[in-house]
């Protein structure tokens, strides 16, 4: 946090840094994506789970697909 918070410092005036997503635990995006397509599934009861799948990840990515918001995996 420090050394965000002092290249916040170091911008220009007027600029500022805006943080929109940080590290996210695979089992969170998990969750995620769960909790969004059950309520996919409840609002569309007959829908097939494909068609639910689909629809859940135009807006949350299913975890197999998002490795990158778990950052970065150092060996």
């Amino acid at each position: 946090m420090d050394r965000l918070a002092r290249a916040g410092q170091a911008l220009p005036a007027g600029l500022r840094l805006l943080i929109v997503e940080g590290y996210r635990p695979p089992a969170l995006q998990r969750q995620y994506f769960d909790d969004y397509l059950g309520s996919l599934r409840a609002a569309n009861p007959v829908a097939d789970e494909q068609w639910l799948r689909m629809a859940a990840s135009r807006y949350v990515s299913p975890p197999e697909l998002a490795p990158h918001s778990a950052g970065p995996r150092w060996i």
